[in-house]
């Protein structure tokens, strides 16, 4: 982010130049010099936001990793936020939310009710009378968000690599 900063700098700087190479003539020749690749100021752009995140747009494997998660986290929460609202759960639930505990989405159940509903204990409260559950029809869910999110990672860390190959390329 910092490198394609410093490239629409330079790239502004020399058009500043040319623009007032009668005013500055000592100076535009300078204009040349700085004048960046601008195919490495636009991958970088294209590929990295404002905070060095990549963007979907980045690969089509990685917007397509990325949109399939977000399919998986919609239908994970819509299904659990079903289950904590049901009339049937006031007495099991402890509060009406979805909540990640330990990279899971869990609903926090009374631990007095906690055999009621099946499922896996990631988390407990400080105070203990909350365990944050897994329920069984989750925990599919959960792993293929998971996965994606390795998958993710291993998409990303690929990009990185070759921004900073493309990079070494236009270096002295």
């Amino acid at each position: 982010v910092h490198l394609r900063q410093v490239l629409t700098a330079g790239r502004e700087l020399a058009t500043f130049l040319r623009r007032h190479r009668d005013a500055l003539p000592a100076l535009a020749r300078l204009s040349e010099q700085l004048a960046p690749p601008s195919e490495v100021e636009q991958v970088l752009a294209r590929a990295l936001d404002d905070d060095g995140v990549v963007r979907d747009e980045a690969s089509d494997e990685l917007a397509a990793v990325r949109a399939r998660m977000r399919e998986v986290r919609a239908r994970l929460t819509r299904k659990l936020e079903a289950l904590v609202q049901r009339h049937t759960m006031s007495d099991v639930v402890a509060e009406d939310y979805v909540t990640l505990r330990n990279n899971r989405f869990v609903i926090p159940v009374k631990s007095n009710f906690g055999q009621k509903l099946q499922g896996i204990v990631q988390d407990r409260s400080a105070s203990g009378e909350t365990l944050f559950l897994e329920p069984l029809f989750a925990v599919d869910l959960n792993n293929d968000l998971l996965l994606r999110a390795r998958e993710e990672e291993r998409i990303v860390r690929r990009i990185l690599a070759d921004l900073t190959a493309m990079v070494r390329e236009h270096v002295g």
